[in-house]
């Protein structure tokens, strides 16, 4: 978030736990919102299964595994948030 801030982005919402978990409890705050999840090959899928339980709009791809790689993202004004994390959450 403060990196994110520090290039100008609006950071309105910040997970108390910085986790998969931490999202899920801000998402049960937040109510219906998109989400745009750019993730590590290697990411768990413990948010992927709750926006799916819940019916949460969420657009999840591998974005690296070692290295980043080119994707192919929608357009980013159908989103209402995004989402990075690493591996290790």
């Amino acid at each position: 978030a403060k990196a994110g801030e520090k290039k100008g982005f609006s950071v309105p919402f910040v997970a108390n736990r910085e986790s998969q978990e931490g999202i899920i409890e801000l998402l049960q705050i937040l109510g219906s919102v998109s989400l745009l999840w750019p993730r590590s090959h290697l990411a768990r899928d413990v948010l992927k299964r709750y926006c799916v339980e819940k019916g949460v709009s969420l657009f999840a791809f591998s974005l690296y595994t070692l290295v980043f790689r080119k994707v192919t993202l929608p357009p980013l004004e159908k989103f209402d948030g995004l989402y990075f994390s690493s591996s290790s959450t």
